[in-house]
Formats: structure tokens, sequence, C-alpha cells
């Protein structure tokens, strides 16, 4: 995983989680095996810290609250993944999108929320 567009600051805290999220997915959907580590175990491997630090990075950046929305982009994610790998369709790319779209309305929403109540 690169995840060198997640890293670029300067794009909108959105649009670097989708690729964040979306190359997690390909990477987990081209190693299946991998779901089940995922699940199972505490990610501790360079990688995984790297990938978990930087997603916490956007969402700090967004002004959320970072472990809670981390976890719920990885429910998503993962079951995304797991459906897919389960039962397969011509259309789990775009409804992996469309749910993560839908989350990152909301979040978007509550963090602007939350913005406005701070000040």
């Amino acid at each position: 995983m690169h995840g060198e567009a997640a890293q670029v600051p300067a794009l909108p805290w959105r649009d670097r989680v989708q690729v964040l999220a979306s190359e997690l997915r390909a990477e987990l959907l081209a190693h299946p095996g991998a779901v089940h580590l995922v699940l199972g175990d505490s990610l501790n491997g360079p990688i995984a810290q790297a990938v978990g630090l930087t997603l916490l990075a956007i969402l700090a950046d967004a002004g959320l609250a970072p472990a809670d929305v981390a976890h719920l982009l990885n429910v998503h994610i993962l079951g995304s993944v797991a459906v897919q790998l389960a039962e397969p369709t011509d259309n789990d790319t775009t409804r992996f999108h469309w749910g993560l779209d839908r989350l990152l309305d909301g979040l978007a929403a509550h963090a602007t929320r939350f913005a406005h109540t701070e000040q």
C-alpha cells in the first residue's frame, strides 16, 4: 500500500480518506487471507501502524474524533471486503464507494456542526 495521495495535506480530508480506504480495500481483496488476520489480531506491523497513523492524522485534520471515526471506517472497509469475498457481485466496488460517500457525508456534517458549537 502506497498511500502517497492520502498523505498530501493540501488535499481535502475527504479525498484523503477515500484514497486510503480504497487502497486498503484493494489490498485486502488482493490478499483475502489477510482479512482474518485483520479481524483477529492487533495490527502492530510497521505498514499497519503507518496506515493507522495516516488515517488518524487525516481525521484529526478534519476536526473529527479520530479513534471513533477510524473504527467506523474500518468496519465499513472490512465489512465490504467480507461481503464481496463471500458473495461477489458485479457492483461491489460501486456499493463500497456509495457507502463510503454516505459515511463521509455524515462525518462532514458532524464536523461542521461540532465546529459551530465550539465557537
